[in-house]
């Protein structure tokens, strides 16, 4: 069984130790063939880290197409002359095309100036059963000047839908060469660890958003736009079982770079520090544990008391960093160019 199956299904384990040994095995799209965890720094330390994983969890690729090229693939393949047509503004319709392993879910144009002036959302049947969609977006109207290469779009989830199939026809046909920009991208953390167990310190970020849906459906949002970060329970998303302790924080990259331009990519991304909440003799550094576990923000605590619950828990501080931003997105772009055959 695959982590795709697994996503879908209750996993065939019994205990946190099973659960990881199992989650951490097998292929797991794209992101397996270089970026599951592997942490010689953690290990080097007696707090053994939760992180089980650390993958691309969306990609935004965008390529120079020449307008007329694709025009004929979209009659092609999207069943629709569409590009031929002047549509009226704000006009919407659903694409009834369907074929053997893929279906054109929505089509639409906009004149909006962050959007595509031609949009679509395209659902892959995956192998094992169920499907998952993708975005594809065509003629940014950001640009006035028409030209005869436009840019071309896509967008999607590598540990949701394999590249395979007609995404992996897609990719092939335009965004297999060097001159591709990865304009975003979703880097994610998997935690073996319950999200009611984990202090968040925000430091210097600024923005921060609390919701709470009862007990352990609970989403910590840091920061806005490029460079937010959201802390959640997965395993409650998932509706896996009460005993699976699995957290998963994500942060949103811009990254504006040509693929062949990697190498000294370096993210300086502002990130929240996680503690695990652990014992501490010192009865009055166990009451602000506690009272901070309980739910008051530590940064309502003055400098000296945030600094010493910080100190009694330094030993269970989960490292994410941005090395790991970097190390996790080129090892991906460097699997990416391997699968679709980069000369």
């Amino acid at each position: 069984m695959s982590f795709l199956e697994y996503q879908k299904n209750d996993p065939p384990v019994s205990n946190k130790a099973d659960f990881v040994s199992y989650i951490t095995s097998g292929p797991k799209c794209l992101n397996d063939l270089e970026t599951n965890f592997s942490s010689s720094e953690a290990k080097n330390t007696d707090f053994a880290s939760p992180i089980f994983s650390i993958s691309v969890d969306m990609v935004r690729l965008r390529s120079r197409v020449h307008f007329e090229w694709f025009q004929r693939w979209a009659n092609d393949f999207l069943g629709c002359d569409a590009l031929l047509q002047d549509f009226k503004r704000g006009e919407k319709f659903e694409d009834i095309l369907k074929r053997n392993d893929y279906e054109v879910q929505k089509y639409w144009t906009s004149t909006k100036l962050n959007v595509c002036r031609h949009n679509w959302v395209i659902a892959e049947n995956l192998v094992f059963g169920g499907s998952e969609s993708y975005y594809l977006g065509f003629s940014p109207n950001s640009i006035s000047r028409p030209e005869i290469k436009q840019w071309l779009y896509i967008e999607y989830n590598p540990n949701k839908i394999p590249i395979d199939g007609f995404l992996k026809k897609i990719l092939e046909t335009f965004f297999a060469k060097n001159t591709v920009e990865l304009v975003s991208a979703d880097v994610a953390w998997d935690i073996a660890e319950h999200i009611n167990n984990l202090l968040i310190d925000k430091g210097k970020l600024h923005t921060y958003k609390y919701f709470s849906f009862g007990k352990d459906d609970v989403t910590h949002y840091f920061g806005v736009g490029y460079g937010r970060i959201k802390v959640y329970n997965k395993a409650k998303e998932r509706k896996l079982d009460d005993w699976i302790k699995w957290t998963r924080v994500e942060i949103s990259l811009e990254i504006k770079r040509r693929l062949d331009d990697l190498e000294t990519y370096k993210s300086r991304e502002t990130i929240p520090e996680l503690f695990v909440y652990g014992e501490t003799d010192d009865p009055v550094l166990r009451c602000l544990v506690m009272g901070v576990k309980s739910g008051f923000p530590i940064n309502e605590l003055t400098r000296a008391y945030r600094s010493k619950v910080k100190s009694a828990l330094a030993g269970t501080l989960i490292d994410i960093n941005n090395n790991q931003i970097d190390n996790t997105v080129k090892k991906y772009v460097k699997s990416y160019k391997v699968l679709l055959n980069f000369k």
